[in-house]
């Protein structure tokens, strides 16, 4: 039977599992815990689609806890938020153990799709739940700003490879998606990956809890998703100009 620490070679340090530096310090500390999982997931006959599923139900019922204005639940829900990381990361492992080749339907579909759910459903019922508390309406607008917007700077990009396609094509060419190149060591990227990915977002989920200011996190992400969704519109604008 394998064990766990060669099980972390072939999930976690092979080629083709993800780059340190890919990961958010959350993240990282998620594989900790998330090749135990793993251990008891490949002794079974569970796909990775269905941990991944798994995963977004524990992050929603997680999110959705929020609407109480109780700390303890506060606390119940980031548990559960923390278990749905460990269950995104490891749904990853199991494919990798079971080697199955390239990003199949579930990097390529399933993976995003859970995302744009969570990202859907994440910062309203935090919104309604702190307006509920202080009677004021700002919280739940601040809740929909920060959703639309990150759900817009998401779609942006997918636009944005969309029109390159379309480009390609009409000059009768083949439309190649970019497998990227090596991981940006700027402090822009490691601000990103560590503040305002799912992961990174939850490490400032849990500081405003503990200082019950859960209004500063909806605040705080509503202006820095606008502001990064404004940006990367003016960045393709540019861009496009010179596609044409």
């Amino acid at each position: 039977m394998i064990g766990i620490k060669e099980l972390r070679k072939i999930c976690q340090k092979s080629e083709y599992a993800p780059s340190w530096r890919t990961q958010s310090l959350e993240g990282r500390i998620n594989r900790i815990f998330s090749i135990y999982l793993t251990w008891i997931f490949i002794h079974t006959p569970i796909t990775p689609n269905k941990i991944t599923a798994i995963g977004t139900i524990f992050y929603l019922s997680g999110a959705f806890l929020f609407i109480f204005n109780k700390y303890n639940l506060h606390i119940a829900g980031l548990l559960l938020m923390f278990v749905s990381f460990i269950l995104d990361a490891s749904d990853g492992e199991v494919a990798r153990y079971r080697k199955y080749k390239g990003a199949g339907i579930g990097g390529a579909y399933v993976e995003p799709v859970s995302h744009d759910i969570m990202y859907s459903f994440f910062f309203l019922p935090i919104g309604v739940g702190v307006s509920l508390a202080i009677g004021n309406l700002l919280p739940i607008i601040a809740a929909f700003v920060a959703t639309v917007s990150k759900l817009l700077f998401r779609l942006a990009e997918l636009r944005y490879d969309f029109l390159e396609r379309v480009l390609t094509e009409a000059r009768g060419e083949i439309f190649k998606y970019s497998k990227g190149g090596e991981t940006p060591k700027s402090l822009s990227y490691f601000v990103y990956r560590n503040f305002f990915t799912g992961t990174g977002m939850f490490l400032f989920l849990v500081v405003a809890v503990f200082i019950e200011h859960i209004d500063w996190f909806l605040y705080f992400y509503a202006v820095s998703f606008f502001f990064f969704w404004c940006y990367k519109m003016f960045r393709q604008f540019k861009r496009i100009k010179k596609l044409k």
